[in-house]
């Protein structure tokens, strides 16, 4: 960290605060000394010279005896000395004044790398320049967001796209963490890649190869013309800010829905007007009536999403219609399960039980033939699961199949 008292005291004040709402039972003096220990400045502003000799004082008497040289040599200096002669200060940059464990003091680095590069993230996400009440609001908004991806890790949930540190496995790829940096020129065209697929007009619309075969016709008059035929699938929702995960989650459900969605119609068209199930009934129903030649259909399907989004804004699922993250980060409060919920009324709870997931143990035994051979045996009762959760390491067992996971799940 860097070494302003700010920021000393702010981090000995979280420490405190952190513990002591997690009941830790060690005094406010013990746990303001324990934060200290955990402190250590970085080597980039420390004087040259003799200032340098106070970092590998082998003791504490010879560390106080050296600074009360500069002080004497340098009297200028004296209220900058006698700051970093305060233990509480000493104790983050001098090894002799040192109170955290060896081990740690050596695992961590002595740059401020960290620090700035989570500056960069706060202004990339806040912005600069705010008023005052702005300006915490934004910060409000990012701490916010930083809670919901704890509590999504904590809960198994997939909070980003590929692996983590990804610059790591790079480097070992290629023995330096940015391509753009290769000694060969020809190298540092490779494209930038985070992981997700190609997503732009200029990724999608790759250049003609020059020896690529194409349709060729030839005139009298004119010189051969290359023709390229572009086909696109079935129309889907277009994006607005934000609705990445709104977009996706419709896409997988109506895919799922449309392959017996004559069962779905029966379930859902009792439902009552204006119903929360019910609104997203009317939204399938008009997408598996639209035709998809139709020049306007993607807009018709943005204007249904953004339908739903307010329903679901309006009844508090969702904080904001342009929320940057997805709600389903909080499984239990995953936006659907919380939409089936609104629908309390007994007759709609074939149509709740619809998108339920539910669950009971079943036994098998071999048996023998005083009973007349082997038989299955219920050994619990129908109990109802919110979610049916997909995590990272199920990608590898089951071979990246989500149909060999829900076949083995119904299993179990």
């Amino acid at each position: 960290m860097d070494f302003s008292e700010a920021e000393r005291l702010g981090f000995t004040s979280a420490f405190i605060d952190f513990w002591t709402l997690r009941g830790d039972r060690r005094t406010h003096e013990e746990l303001s000394i324990a934060g200290e220990s955990l402190l250590r400045g970085y080597l980039k502003d420390a004087f040259t010279g003799r200032a340098l000799g106070l970092l590998q004082a082998p003791s504490s008497d010879e560390f106080q005896r050296r600074a009360q040289l500069i002080i004497r040599d340098f009297p200028k200096l004296k209220s900058w000395m006698e700051w970093w002669m305060c233990p509480a200060h000493a104790s983050m940059l001098f090894k002799s004044e040192r109170v955290m464990d060896l081990q740690i003091w050596k695992s961590l680095p002595a740059t401020n790398n960290a620090e700035e590069a989570m500056h960069w993230k706060l202004y990339s996400a806040c912005g600069r320049d705010h008023r005052f009440l702005e300006g915490m609001n934004a910060l409000y908004a990012v701490a916010t967001h930083y809670q919901r991806l704890i509590d999504g890790v904590l809960k198994g949930a997939l909070i980003r796209y590929g692996a983590a540190e990804p610059w790591k496995a790079k480097a070992a790829a290629i023995g330096r963490t940015k391509p753009t940096r290769a000694p060969n020129p020809e190298a540092k065209k490779r494209k930038k890649n985070d992981g997700r697929p190609p997503d732009t007009i200029k990724e999608l619309l790759l250049k003609p190869q020059k020896n690529a075969p194409s349709t060729v016709t030839t005139t009298k008059k004119a010189a051969s013309k290359v023709t390229m035929e572009l086909k696109f699938g079935p129309p889907s929702y277009r994006w607005k800010p934000n609705s990445c995960w709104l977009d996706a989650s419709l896409q997988v459900l109506y895919i799922a829905i449309t392959k017996k969605f004559d069962e779905f119609g029966k379930v859902f068209n009792s439902l009552e007007t204006g119903s929360p199930l019910n609104g997203l009934y009317l939204a399938f129903n008009k997408r598996f009536e639209l035709d998809p030649e139709e020049s306007n259909a993607t807009t018709a399907l943005g204007l249904q999403r953004d339908r739903l989004r307010m329903f679901l804004k309006q009844n508090a699922i969702i904080e904001e219609l342009d929320q940057f993250d997805s709600p389903v980060v909080h499984l239990e409060n995953a936006w659907l399960p919380m939409l089936a919920r609104l629908e309390y009324k007994k007759q709609y709870s074939l149509a709740v039980a619809y998108f339920m997931i539910f669950s009971v143990t079943l036994s098998q035994c071999s048996g023998s033939s005083e009973i007349g051979g082997g038989h299955t045996q219920v050994t619990s009762t129908l109990r109802r699961m919110p979610f049916f959760q997909v995590e990272a390491h199920h990608y590898k067992k089951y071979e990246g199949l989500i149909s060999k996971a829900l076949k083995l799940a119904m299993k179990q």
